[in-house]
């Protein structure tokens, strides 16, 4: 008696756990596309200001290079005053991080499926790492969101289920290595 009431608590524990985790994995699933919007966010707002700080130099190059700012960085590094050199690498360093946040944009805005693989797999790290510091979490009920957010909460609530199904089967994996010694 004792023991059939300790099997049914325990599968009850077992479905409210599962239905926790369900609920954990919804939670979390609606909070990806909030994080990838305000990523793509960061990454346009970035790509905004590296334009504008390397425009001015852009129009020297236009003025004086024919429009080629490696024309106007070399022009700077032939120089004799160290100013002017160093210069010329902080131009470099501006143009070359305003061509990676271009082509990052770029991928990102491929599509959708696009801006979700940019951030997990190739995101530029300082601004994921700012979002990520500054992000407040929010539940926006896009149709995307509810459904990342069901997928996240069944794959936990799978993972759950053959971690537990696991147990099970090494515990009675167990008991019958004991019975035949």
């Amino acid at each position: 008696m004792a023991a059939t009431f300790l099997q049914r608590f325990g599968k009850k524990v077992a479905s409210y756990l599962r239905l926790a985790l369900f609920m954990a994995g919804v939670l979390i699933g609606v909070q990806v596309p909030g994080f990838v919007d305000q990523y793509g966010k960061n990454l346009e707002a970035r790509l905004l200001e590296s334009s504008q700080a390397l425009n001015q130099f852009q129009a020297d190059a236009d003025k004086f290079f024919d429009g080629d700012i490696n024309k106007l960085i070399a022009y700077y590094q032939a120089k004799n005053d160290v100013v002017i050199t160093a210069g010329a690498n902080s131009i470099t360093a501006i143009a070359t991080r305003q061509a990676m946040l271009k082509t990052a944009w770029q991928a990102f805005n491929q599509s959708t499926l696009a801006q979700f693989q940019h951030v997990a797999l190739a995101p530029i790290s300082d601004i994921r790492s700012q979002v990520w510091q500054s992000y407040d979490y929010l539940i926006v009920l896009k149709p995307i969101a509810i459904g990342i957010g069901l997928v996240f909460g069944i794959l936990l609530a799978m993972v759950l289920d053959v971690l537990v199904a696991l147990i099970v089967m090494l515990g009675r994996r167990g008991k019958t290595v004991q019975k035949v010694i």
